[in-house]
């Protein structure tokens, strides 16, 4: 459904940090090929691919991979302009140059940016990765683009996120909380003890106008003119893929500025205490004792 809203230039509580943090560090060229991998140290890592239609895959959070490319696993992010075909990003957008990965405590952050003279638009995304103590199982994965409109006049601009999770047994359930601005909630609950929740902010940001589980890859990429055919509002299923859409009109030099989140849990097994290693210990050569006594005895 296209029914483009206009947006002025705007700004998050999400974002700014992550724009202060990396706008303070110098741009570099990227080879085409690059690939980089986000790992603040704790228990999570995540590899980003901006140069293949920034791909977001490999997210490995205690050793539990929920993007696992191996099996066809990633986040990918697509734009369409006018009623033209949906292609991934940089794909026709301009020259890529990145800052990152840059560790900050416990978290990681990659900086992106897409742009060349003579097109209409560009674009910067900003990863940031934040992982979770050892053995907790939780990992967390912000995501902040910002489309910037180069021309005098105002660009019909449609966005997309694919994602395929690999995760099994999974229900998907996409929800609009209208007291968030008509944000979009994106929650996968898996059987095996994974549970993933995305939260598009839609206070400051505009939330997603569509939404569809299960959708059809093929027909975003060859498609002129896609658009899911209504609001995103308590559409669920099973499987563990999902599309949302933006429908935007961006005014002449302005902005539109869009900022998710994605919060993972995993089942991690417990580790004992050193106290529990002791007792155990000791419980095992009092047991050892005690049959080695019990056979000398009985001879």
């Amino acid at each position: 459904m296209k029914t483009g809203k206009c947006f002025r230039q705007v700004s998050t509580r999400t974002a700014a940090p992550v724009l202060l943090t990396v706008l303070a560090l110098g741009f570099q060229s990227v080879n085409s090929n690059a690939q980089f991998t986000l790992a603040p140290g704790d228990n999570s890592s995540v590899v980003v691919n901006p140069s293949g239609g920034n791909l977001v895959q490999d997210w490995t959070i205690d050793g539990v991979n929920i993007l696992n490319s191996s099996s066809g696993g990633f986040q990918g992010l697509y734009y369409q302009v006018g009623s033209s075909v949906p292609t991934p990003i940089q794909s026709g957008i301009g020259a890529l140059s990145s800052t990152g990965p840059t560790v900050i405590g416990d978290t990681a952050t990659l900086n992106t940016t897409y742009s060349t003279a003579g097109n209409p638009f560009s674009l910067q995304t900003v990863y940031t990765l934040t992982g979770g103590t050892p053995g907790s199982g939780n990992s967390d994965l912000t995501e902040v683009v910002n489309v910037k409109n180069t021309q005098a006049t105002a660009l019909s601009f449609h966005f997309y996120q694919y994602a395929k999770f690999t995760v099994p047994n999974s229900t998907v359930s996409l929800q609009t909380s209208v007291y968030r601005g008509n944000s979009l909630y994106t929650l996968a609950q898996v059987a095996g003890g994974i549970s993933l929740s995305e939260y598009v902010d839609g206070s400051l940001n505009p939330g997603a106008q569509e939404g569809s589980v299960n959708p059809s890859l093929v027909a975003l990429t060859t498609t002129p003119g896609f658009g899911l055919p209504g609001p995103a509002v308590n559409v669920s299923g099973s499987g563990s893929t999902w599309l949302l859409e933006w429908d935007v009109n961006i005014p002449a030099n302005g902005t539109f500025i869009l900022s998710k989140d994605i919060y993972a849990t995993v089942p991690v097994s417990p580790v004992p205490e050193p106290g529990t290693f002791s007792l155990l210990s000791f419980g095992l050569l009092g047991f050892g004792a005690f049959s080695f006594y019990r056979r000398r005895f009985a001879r």
